[in-house]
């Protein structure tokens, strides 16, 4: 089974973040991207796994209602129609390298695949105020994990200006936090 709620649906420049890998699941569940903000959610079965849910024996809160549906028709027409997943790699690729050689003085390193990605402070940073920081001083949504990872999901069809924009803000945030 693989929990794809975050990483599905083209975040990585794959439909599936397992993609990545020789893994093949019997049961993958997705979310969020399937929907592109409207509430849905799915679990997919294959293998060992199929038949497990007969008609009717699986409800969901965020199921297919006859609109969710369509979104997410809408949503997987543009995964396979646009380049949106291939600016997902480009973009995503474009700010992992700008990161790393804006910060490569600071033990900075970055991990991820499409537009996931991680930004690796060094062990022991205090990042208590990074969060506001960002988004008060440089008007940036991020999180931190781990205690010392920054976690960057910026949109899939990010723009060349708007990446350099980010990693420009990004690294005034993170110098400012290492100092």
């Amino acid at each position: 089974m693989i929990d794809e709620v975050q990483t599905g649906n083209g975040r990585t420049g794959k439909y599936f973040a397992y993609q990545h890998s020789n893994a093949r699941p019997d049961v993958l569940t997705t979310a969020k991207g399937l929907g592109n903000g409207y509430p849905v959610g799915a679990c997919l079965v294959r293998g060992r796994a199929n038949g497990l849910f007969g008609t009717g024996s699986h409800g969901s809160t965020y199921g297919g209602t006859p609109l969710a549906s369509r979104v997410v028709h809408t949503v997987y027409d543009v995964l396979a129609n646009t380049d949106v997943m291939q600016n997902a790699v480009s973009e995503g690729n474009f700010i992992q390298t700008y990161l790393q050689d804006s910060l490569s003085d600071y033990a900075v390193t970055t991990r991820g695949h499409g537009m996931m990605i991680g930004i690796v402070l060094p062990e022991g940073t205090d990042c208590t105020g990074l969060v506001d920081f960002a988004r008060e001083q440089e008007k940036l949504i991020v999180n931190v994990t781990g205690s010392h990872v920054v976690r960057l999901l910026p949109p899939l069809n990010l723009s060349r200006e708007d990446s350099e924009q980010v990693v420009e803000r990004l690294t005034r945030v993170i110098k400012q936090t290492i100092r």
